[in-house]
This record gives C-alpha cells, structure tokens and sequence, in this order.
C-alpha cells in the first residue's frame, strides 16, 4: 500500500483546472450538506471530516514515508485537550486554538519521531503504540487541568442572528468550520505532494541507503515528517471536540489509534482521498453495522466488513476504484491502425512466418 500504486493523478492533482474542479466539487458538497442533510447526518460528516484531517497527516507518515505509527490517537488528543482547556478555561475562540494545539502537537511529534531515526516497520509501530498507552494515564494523572476520568466539557457556541434560515444551527456551522479547516489542510497536503517532500519521503521510504547517497538527511527528514504529522493530528483533534463538545481519556487510546491506522489503509495510503473515504469509514460503517445487527454482533460484522475490504481492495478503496478506472479506459481506447496501411497506395507488409517443417508461409 505504497504512494507509487497510485496514479498521480490521485496523489496530487496536478492541473489547475483539476484543483478548480475538485474545490467546486467540495464546496458543492459541503453546502449541500447544510442545506438537505439533518443534523444528526452532518454531526457524524463533521465527524468524519475530523477523522480525515488526522489520517491526513498519518498518512505523511504511514503513506510517503513508509513507517506505521500506532499513537496518532495520542496527537489527536493533544489537540482535543488543548482546544478545550483554552476554551472552557480562559475564553479563548476554537479557531484561535488550532495554531495552539498544531505547534504543541508539533513539538511533541519532534520528541515523538526520534524512535523513527532508528527503528521502522514494526518495532516502529510498538513505539508509537506506547504514546498510546500512555497519553490516557497522563490525562488522568493532571485531572485537575484535564477533568480527569469525566472528561471535560467544551463550553463553545456560536451567536446565530434572528430571521436566518432553520438549516443554520450550531451543528451546520461546527460543520462548515470543520469542512473549511479539512480543506485547508488537503490544500496543504496537495503542495506536499507536489513540490517534491513527499517524493523526499518515498526516496527514503523504497531505500533509505540510495536516498542517504543521494545527499538526502535521513534524520532531519524522517524528524520534520513525523512533526508536521502530529501537527496534522492535533488540529483533527481539534476539530473533533468541537463536533463531540467533551472529551474524555478512553476516547484516545490504543484502539482510536488502530482506527486511525485502519482508516488510512482502507481508504487508500499515499493518495488525497484515501483519507476522506477512511475518515468516512470510520464515522459511518459503525453506525450501519450498528442498525443492521445490535449487540456484539455489530462489532463482529464492522470487523469482517473491515476485513473484506482489505482482501478485495489490498490498495485500498482509491486504489480499487483506481484500477477499475484504468480498466475502463484501456478497453475503450481505441487500437492504433497500422502505419504502413494507414498510408494510401501502400499495401500492408506480409511477414513470412516458419512452419514447424521449416516451409515458409
């Protein structure tokens, strides 16, 4: 599930004309979205557009770098706590939090990415997975700041005037300003992608001794992506408190980091959409597992969906839909006729071929 499975097209749009389209296409979505969709809908789009933005950055990780990292939940939670205690405590707006939450996110990703100087693959993947282990256990260890085992509540609304139209709510603005930062933050990814430090990453991820002779600075690159990573993650984070409005310690532990994770790899890894389908994956697939059989029997069926898909789409769900796009169109191009015969006047030329007996025919 590499970056190079994908077309470029995928990875990173390269026209403007393709940048034009697809923001349209977003923003087509996004109003749609508030003006049709209820509420209850758009609260679980809000949180799948948060889930995408910590994918996002995962995927810097995870996708272009080639490293697994289990302890996103514990950035994302970095930026949940951050928001919420500048909010609720010192009246702070949730917009002016997110440059807060991404450079303290930041910062703990620089500590957090020194393993990565050392170990990859799996042993990787254990590392990470402490930050996990741990990141809970320090909520409830300074419950005086972060509420502890009961969570925190975020204390945040928006003044709505009188005479607006009844599909602006709360919920329809969290959404708006969750969708917009969830933009921002593909754009940024984009340019990534683009203008050549992912292809920094891939060169270090497919050989790290050619890239290291090739004058890349293994350290300083694989340090700066894990960073900008846990940056992508906090700002997810961010965003998630303000669609949920509390946080709590078990909501980021070990198994938000495996969902992370899981949701990257489904939608597909080293694409711009693969992290949308994965955060809608997440937010969506519980809840119709749910409807369809209650109990401990949705968990079961959530999880062999999960499976299924990852045995029929080993490239994920952007790269399924990927290769089937490339089918379609190889059968529909058209066969180029011969040039010799294309020309008027010139008849086709007729290769002798050698019968077993060696009589030509």
């Amino acid at each position: 599930m590499t970056a190079t499975a994908f077309p470029s097209s995928l990875r990173a749009p390269s026209s403007r004309r393709t940048l034009i389209v697809g923001t349209l296409v977003y923003l087509i979505a996004v109003l749609g979205a508030v003006v049709f969709v209820p509420d209850a809908k758009i609260l679980q789009l809000a949180t799948a557009l948060a889930y995408a933005l910590a994918i996002l950055g995962l995927n810097l990780v995870s996708g272009y770098a080639g490293q697994i990292s289990l302890g996103h939940s514990a950035f994302f939670g970095i930026g949940a706590y951050t928001s919420t205690i500048l909010v609720t405590d010192h009246g702070l707006s949730i917009i002016a939090t997110l440059p807060v939450g991404a450079l303290i996110g930041f910062v703990v990703g620089i500590v957090a990415g020194l393993p990565a100087l050392r170990l990859k693959g799996h042993y990787l993947g254990l590392v990470t997975l402490s930050f996990a282990v741990v990141f809970p256990l320090l909520i409830t260890r300074f419950g005086s700041l972060t509420g502890g085992v009961n969570g925190k509540l975020l204390h945040s609304a928006w003044v709505i005037p009188d005479g607006v139209p009844d599909f602006i709510t709360q919920t329809s603005i969290n959404f708006v300003v969750v969708a917009a930062v969830t933009g921002i933050g593909i754009l940024i990814c984009r340019n990534f992608a683009k203008y050549g430090p992912a292809r920094t990453l891939t060169a270090i991820r497919d050989n790290e001794t050619a890239a290291a002779t090739s004058g890349i600075n293994l350290s300083r690159q694989k340090t700066i992506a894990f960073a900008v990573s846990a940056a992508f993650a906090a700002v997810g984070g961010s965003m998630f408190v303000l669609v949920t409005g509390v946080v709590a310690p078990e909501t980021f532990g070990v198994f938000l980091g495996i969902q992370l994770l899981t949701g990257l790899l489904i939608g597909g890894s080293g694409t711009l959409i693969g992290p949308l389908i994965g955060g809608l994956v997440l937010a969506f697939l519980p809840t119709y597992t749910a409807d369809l059989i209650g109990g401990s029997g949705a968990n079961m069926i959530y999880g062999a969906l999960l499976v299924a898909l990852m045995f029929l789409m080993p490239t994920g769900i952007a790269g399924g839909a990927a290769a089937l796009y490339s089918r379609i169109t190889k059968r529909r191009r058209p066969i180029p006729a011969d040039h010799d015969s294309a020309r008027p006047g010139i008849a086709p030329a007729t290769v002798p071929t050698e019968s077993r007996g060696g009589a030509h025919v």
